[in-house]
């Protein structure tokens, strides 16, 4: 009667050790979900970065062929002008001196604007291929982060799995 006694008490603290076992199984795999969702969040966050590079990429874009469409208009004015200037001022010989230097004044601050508007967009296209770059080594970035959390969610998968397995053999074995 006390070997059946004792066999059972330490039945019953094997038991314990196992129900121990059980619940630290448990609050793994459980840490082990936080960290999976923290890296699904991460991963979502590296996406939305991507997605504004490339608004802000397309919006440099944009501004840019604004700037072109100004410089032509600007070039486009400013051979007008140039055309009427010289018009004028065979048509006008005798006239006043004041109003060549007024045409010539118009021509000359359209030709500023004109390598103005020129400068503006060599700046621009600088700016761009800059942004360019940014985005490619970003995307790249991002790319190899994603591909670092996609590994190591499959590690933690296989680390959910094997703890899920013991947490099964553990109860089993209780049993």
């Amino acid at each position: 009667a006390g070997e059946a006694r004792s066999q059972k008490e330490a039945l019953h603290a094997e038991k314990e050790a196992l129900h121990a076992d059980t619940e630290s199984l448990r609050a793994q795999l459980q840490d082990l979900g936080s960290q999976n969702e923290g890296l699904r969040v991460e991963m979502a966050d590296l996406r939305a970065q991507y997605d504004d590079l490339g608004c802000l990429n397309a919006g440099l874009h944009s501004e840019m062929e604004g700037l072109g469409s100004q410089n032509d208009g600007l070039r486009a004015q400013n051979e007008s002008l140039g055309s009427q200037s010289e018009s004028k001022i065979a048509a006008l010989q005798g006239e006043t001196d004041e109003e060549v230097a007024s045409l010539n004044v118009q021509v000359t601050r359209l030709k500023e604007e004109l390598e103005q508007a020129a400068e503006d967009v060599e700046t621009l296209r600088g700016d761009l291929e800059a942004n360019e770059t940014k985005s490619a080594e970003q995307k790249a970035k991002a790319g190899a982060q994603v591909m670092s959390l996609d590994e190591e969610v499959a590690s933690l998968k296989g680390e959910v799995a094997r703890v899920k397995e013991e947490l099964g053999q553990a109860v089993e074995g209780g049993a």
